[in-house]
Parts: C-alpha cells; sequence; structure tokens
C-alpha cells in the first residue's frame, strides 16, 4: 500500500510540472519555401517577445518585418500572430502562449501551437518555448531542411 501512495505521489509531481505543447499543420497548404514573415506585435505585448520570435522565425531562414497591424505594409510571405499570457510569482513567468501562422497570400491559417505551463508551474525559459514550438511548426508543415535551422 505505501509503494502504491508513493507511485501515486510521484506520478501527481510529474504530471504538475509538465508542459503540455501541441501543434497542428496543414502540410497540404504550404506553400513555401517561405522568405519573409510578418511578427505582428500588439503594444500590450513586450518586446522580450518579439526578440524571441524573431530569432526563432530567422533560425527558419525568414527574414522577419514587424508591425502592430494584422495587415502586412509591405508583401511578405507568412503571417505570424501570438497571444502570450504573463504571471507573477516572485518573478513574471510565462504561463501560456498561443501562435498561429497564416499564408499571407491566400489568409489560410497553415499551422497552430499552444504551450501551457503546469498548474505546479515552473519558470520556463521564454526562448526554449518560442523556438520549440515554432521549429515544430515548420517541421510539421514540412518545410525544406535547407529552411530549417537549429534543432
Amino acid at each position: 500500500m505505501r509503494l502504491v501512495l508513493v507511485a501515486a505521489a510521484l506520478f501527481l509531481g510529474l504530471a504538475g510540472c509538465s508542459q503540455p505543447r501541441s501543434v497542428t499543420a496543414r502540410p497540404d497548404l504550404y506553400k513555401g519555401p517561405y522568405r519573409t514573415a510578418y511578427l505582428v506585435v500588439k503594444p500590450d505585448q513586450g518586446k522580450d517577445m518579439q526578440q524571441h520570435f524573431e530569432r526563432a522565425l530567422q533560425g527558419q531562414g525568414l527574414a522577419v518585418v514587424t508591425g502592430s497591424s494584422d495587415t502586412p505594409t509591405q508583401q511578405v510571405d507568412v503571417i505570424v500572430r501570438f497571444n502570450d499570457r504573463w504571471f507573477w510569482d516572485l518573478v513574471m513567468y510565462l504561463q501560456s502562449l498561443h501562435i498561429e501562422m497564416t499564408d499571407a497570400r491566400s489568409n489560410v491559417l497553415l499551422a497552430s501551437g499552444d504551450w501551457a505551463n503546469s498548474a505546479f508551474h515552473g519558470f520556463p525559459n521564454t526562448t526554449g518555448v518560442v523556438t520549440g514550438l515554432v521549429n515544430e511548426m515548420f517541421i510539421k508543415l514540412g518545410a525544406e531542411p535547407a529552411q530549417r535551422q537549429g534543432p
């Protein structure tokens, strides 16, 4: 009985520390390789997140243009939007992140990614979360290996 209680406590502890991540993609709609991305950054979103996304997209071989409008002011291949939620617990930490990537020409959703911190939250490496989701989105889209750089 004691072993069962210890195993259950261990399972609940590990499950509480997990950080769920999911990516869905439509490789049948992917018209790549893409060369340019428009990153939508709203005024209430931090400069740090913008930089994390710029680096992650540049790691995919994309030139990145940013703006606060949902519509790019110049011609690009893909539009990336994100919503991030932060909470305070001694320091600010990322609670959740949602990313959408649409084809700029057709405005069709190509891929989306979601990440959520656990109930017993950790203090995640935000660069790792953003880069991991962006990389997985491009992999699931079937982006050319030459376009993908990094893990």
